[in-house]
C-alpha cells in the first residue's frame, strides 16, 4: 500500500516525509483498528482511510512536523473505524465492550456501565459535544490507554493539572448519563 500512497504525492520531500510517518505507525494503526472493529478488513479499511485522509490535507499535516503525531494518526484511524462500525450496525459493540477502560481514579468506569445501543449513542453524543481539545483528552486516556504523564508532555502541561482534568472530564460523562437515567446509583 506504501507505494499506492506514495504515487499520490508530488514532490520528493512529501514522499520521503509520508514513507517514514507510514513505516513508523501503520502497525500501532492496524493494532487499534482491530481492537474495535475485531475484523480485519474493516480495520485495514479504517488504517487506509485514516492515511488517505492525510494525503488529502497533507498542506494541513505534512507542513508542521507537531501535527505529524503517531496520536493524530491514531485518532483518525479510530474514528474511521468506529465509523465503519455504525455503517455495519455494530457500534455499541465497540463502544461497550472493545474500548479500553479508564483507569486510575476509582471512578466508576462509564464506557463499562451503559448498557445497550441507545446508551451508548447517548454516550457518543456527549462526547461528541466536548470541545476538541477535551475530546482528544478522552480519546488518549480511554482508546489509546495513554498515562496521564505522556498525556501531559503531549499536550504541554502538568501531569496533576491533567489529571484533574480528565477526571472532571469522566466525572462530566458518568453525571450526564446518570441525570438520563442509563446509570443507577
Amino acid at each position: 500500500m506504501l507505494s499506492f500512497y506514495i504515487a499520490m504525492l508530488e514532490k520528493d520531500e512529501e514522499r520521503d516525509i509520508f514513507a517514514e510517518f507510514y513505516n513508523a505507525h501503520r502497525g500501532r494503526c492496524l493494532k487499534v483498528a482491530l481492537s474495535i472493529t475485531k475484523n480485519k478488513a474493516w480495520a485495514e479499511e479504517a488504517v487506509h482511510e485514516a492515511f488517505l485522509r492525510m494525503i488529502r490535507h497533507k498542506e494541513k499535516y505534512f507542513s508542521d512536523p507537531c501535527k505529524r503525531t503517531g496520536t493524530l494518526i491514531v485518532i483518525m484511524v479510530k474514528s474511521a473505524a468506529l465509523n465503519k462500525l455504525e455503517q455495519e450496525n455494530r457500534l455499541d459493540h465497540a463502544l461497550l465492550e472493545d474500548v479500553e477502560p479508564f483507569v486510575g481514579d476509582g471512578l466508576p468506569d462509564v464506557f463499562r456501565i451503559v448498557a445497550g445501543k441507545e446508551a451508548a449513542n447517548r454516550l457518543q453524543y456527549h462526547i461528541s459535544q466536548l470541545d476538541p481539545i477535551n475530546k482528544s483528552l478522552i480519546e488518549m486516556k480511554c482508546l489509546l490507554g495513554k498515562t496521564d504523564c505522556e498525556i501531559a508532555e503531549l499536550i504541554g502541561s502538568n501531569k496533576n493539572a491533567t489529571a484533574v482534568r480528565i477526571h472532571r472530564l469522566r466525572r462530566k460523562l458518568y453525571d450526564s448519563l446518570r441525570k438520563e437515567g442509563f446509570i443507577d446509583d
